[in-house]
């Protein structure tokens, strides 16, 4: 499972993003190492659990500028909680094959690509190679 954060770059979450950065590395150098398997790094978007208690609540957003995105999309439908998050999770599982093996792959670009677009600030592309 990965994160957004993997590939956004955001002020004040190094730890994280680097280890999900790796993680992405890791489905892509194994989509080499076994050809027979697909890996894909998958982020399920922001969900909301007691991880965004601390961050939305707590959390110092001069020290996080990007808490401030967050704290937008709670109680929205950006932010799901586990239960729906795992029901988009599984609906785009078989979508996952249409990008190549070792590919990291945000569900909201299959989902909800403008809302995806307007939480990032830009468009991005949505086709699979």
């Amino acid at each position: 499972m990965s994160t957004g954060a993997a590939v956004n770059g955001n002020k004040g979450w190094s730890g994280y993003a680097l280890s999900k950065a790796a993680l992405n590395m890791l489905a892509r150098l194994y989509a080499h190492e076994f050809p027979q398997t697909h890996i894909t790094a998958v982020a399920p978007g922001i969900i909301d659990t007691a991880m965004m208690d601390h961050l939305c609540g707590e959390a110092d957003s001069e020290a996080f500028p990007a808490l401030e995105r967050l704290r937008r999309a709670r109680g929205t439908e950006a932010m799901p909680g586990p239960r729906d998050a795992a029901r988009r999770l599984l609906s785009v599982l078989p979508r996952l094959r249409d990008w190549p093996s070792g590919s990291f792959v945000d569900i909201r670009q299959i989902l909800a690509p403008e809302l995806y677009a307007s939480l990032y600030g830009k468009r991005q592309s949505i086709t699979p190679a």
